[in-house]
């Protein structure tokens, strides 16, 4: 249990600070997309023998990229390219999952496993964790100009694609961590709603990367808690009930 509070701290903070950027940039369907598209990485990495971090980041970075070029060369909107892409991965790797037809379960890929966490897990993500908080505690300024006018962040001497793929790369290590904890579904809440609840009661910019983290954090360390304590309750009240059964 203490791990598992551990690593929903801990993966709590690269989350809820890509958060208000993808808030901000209107890419919350983005971290919907690639959370999803990293599914059939998970897949191959199994088939191919890799670590399934590996192809978790490469399907992620897979769905960016294509998503930027169909946005670029076609006529298509950029929700209606990602909502394509992203459907058309995750069902590739629902029919590659049901196709290897293989005794391992991958479940806890879709749904996580906090119960299961070790401490290398935490250590990777606690790695993760630092390397995208110390990014955005360095380069926030240039990345918040862009979010808000990539024009004017270019005439400003700024590397407008370097920031656009650094973020997207962002995003796909942060859902890498959150893979073995809280898996991919879940994932797409932690990449929404801290940014979006900071924004909506705050107006300074580093108050509400403060106040996604703070939410973060209570939501999922509260959560697991929560659980932890009702799982007691519900085992005293069945050990109360079994003199009577019996």
């Amino acid at each position: 249990m203490v791990n598992a509070i551990a690593i929903s701290i801990v993966v709590a903070i690269p989350c809820a600070l890509l958060s208000v950027f993808l808030v901000l940039k209107g890419w919350a369907l983005m971290g919907d997309a690639m959370s999803h598209a990293v599914f059939p990485g998970v897949v191959l990495a199994y088939i191919i023998g890799i670590p399934f971090a590996i192809g978790a980041f490469i399907a992620g970075l897979l769905c960016a990229v294509t998503t930027g070029f169909l946005d670029d060369n076609s006529r298509l909107k950029r929700d209606t390219i990602m909502g394509i892409v992203f459907s058309g991965m995750f069902g590739a790797g629902l029919v590659l999952y049901v196709a290897i037809q293989s005794d391992v379960h991958l479940d806890h890929i879709l749904f996580g496993d906090m119960l299961g966490i070790s401490l290398s897990d935490i250590g990777q993500t606690t790695a993760i964790a630092l390397v995208i908080a110390l990014i955005i505690g360095l380069k926030w300024r240039d990345f918040l100009l862009h979010a808000f006018d990539p024009t004017q962040a270019k005439a400003s001497g700024l590397r407008g694609g370097l920031l656009h793929y650094g973020l997207l790369c962002m995003i796909a290590l942060t859902i890498v961590a959150t893979l073995q904890s809280v898996g991919i579904i879940l994932s797409i809440s932690l990449l929404i709603a801290p940014g979006a609840i900071a924004l909506l009661l705050v107006r300074r910019f580093i108050h509400a990367l403060l106040l996604a983290v703070a939410v973060a954090i209570g939501c999922s360390a509260g959560g697991c808690g929560w659980r932890f304590i009702s799982t007691a309750r519900q085992r005293r009240l069945s050990w109360c009930c079994l003199p009577r059964c019996l």
